[in-house]
Parts: C-alpha cells; structure tokens; sequence
C-alpha cells in the first residue's frame, strides 16, 4: 500500500486555518498588551501624583518664620496669600539640597476653560540671601501638582496685626479669621492656618508660628 500525502488542497486549507488562529492570537495579545500598559501608565500616574502631593504638604508643614524688611524698610514676616496661590519660605522644598531652604509658590493656574492644573514653583536660596519682601527670585523649579481641577481655593486664618494678636496695648478689639488674602508685609505675621480645597487635595493646616519675641529680637522696643 503507498503512502498518502497531503493534496494541496488540504495544505492550503491548514494553512487557512493556522493563518486565522495566529491573527485571533495576535489582536487578542494586542488588546492585552494596550489594556496592561494603559493600566501601567494610570498606576503610575496615580502614584507620581500622590508622592507629589506628599510632597506638597510636607513643604507646607515645613514652612519657615522668615523675616525680610518691607518696601517701608519695616521687619515683616514673609509671607504672601491670595486667592489665587500663596508664596512662603520653607525647610522642606521639593527640589533644593536636602537641609536647604527655598522660596516656594503655589497657585491655580487657568487650564482651558473652567478648569485649573494647580502648580508648585520654587527658588533655592542656598546661593543668596533673602533680606528683601520685594526681592527678586529665580522661581527655577517647576512641578504641576494636578491636573483639569473644577477649582482650587486658598484661604488663611489669621489676626489683622501683631498688636491685634499679642494685646501689646492691652486690649483686644478684633479676633482672628478666615479670609482669601493675608499679606505678611502688612500684618507682620504669617498667618495661623492654611487652607487649600480642591478635587485633589484638601490641605487644613496649623502654620508653625514665629514666636512674638522673634520680631522682638529686630524690635525690642516693641515687645
């Protein structure tokens, strides 16, 4: 009896078939593939946005009572805080040499329309010295926070003046309170809290105070 092979038409046939399995095979692993690196790039994602936000909150945590002279040549405490963002020198800065200090901004910065990317800037002061309000600052550094927020608002708690805050005068006519702007260069205070409210971070926090004899040291007369 002689052997049988293949007609060429069942070849062309096993081909067909082996052609049809290999292209299910290969969309099948193509789908795979995008949904594992679309899961993979949201993870990460996710993960660089929460370290910045830590990030954020430990710089703000670290805030510093600097004091720098006013445009008046008055010693104030540096500090700036609008609806929009605030400015502030800090301990913990995101991007300086570990132990250094820089001057730090954080703003809602408009993104398309009705939305907002809230942003991190700052400038190392390991190279200068910051001894003016109104000094000038190479902001070098550059983090966006988020992304498409609806809204970010700033809000700070804090007393109109020092007099109002440690009663050098003996009485006490107003109280601390919330507001969207509070300029140190005019209180001569920073203030006592921070809010920051938005769909991805909702920051309450206790501001580490400049003790009243710090401001004492560069106007004794006044304490």
């Amino acid at each position: 009896m002689k052997n049988k092979g293949f007609t060429l038409i069942e070849l062309l046939i096993t081909m067909a078939i082996m052609a049809m399995v290999m292209s299910v095979a290969s969309y099948n692993y193509s789908q795979y593939s995008r949904y594992w690196h679309t899961k993979l790039g949201s993870y990460e994602q996710r993960q660089a946005q929460m370290r910045s936000k830590l990030q954020l909150r430990d710089s703000l945590n670290a805030m510093a009572p600097y004091i720098v002279k006013n445009s008046s040549g008055n010693w104030v405490y540096y500090f700036l805080g609008r609806d929009e963002g605030l400015t502030f020198v800090t301990y913990a800065p995101i991007f300086a040499q570990q132990g250094g200090t820089a001057v730090v901004r954080i703003f809602k910065e408009p993104q398309g329309e009705g939305s907002y990317r809230l942003v991190y800037e700052e400038a190392p002061l390991t190279s200068i010295m910051l001894t003016q309000a109104n000094q000038i600052l190479n902001f070098q550094y550059r983090l966006v926070i988020a992304n498409d927020l609806p809204d970010v608002v700033f809000e700070y708690y804090g007393w109109p003046d020092r007099n109002s805050k440690y009663n050098i005068e003996g009485r006490v006519t107003t109280s601390a309170s919330w507001s969207s702007e509070y300029d140190g260069t005019k209180t001569s205070l920073q203030p006592d809290k921070i809010k920051i409210t938005s769909d991805f971070v909702n920051f309450n926090l206790a501001v580490s105070p400049g003790d009243e004899k710090l401001l004492g040291l560069f106007l004794p007369g006044d304490f």
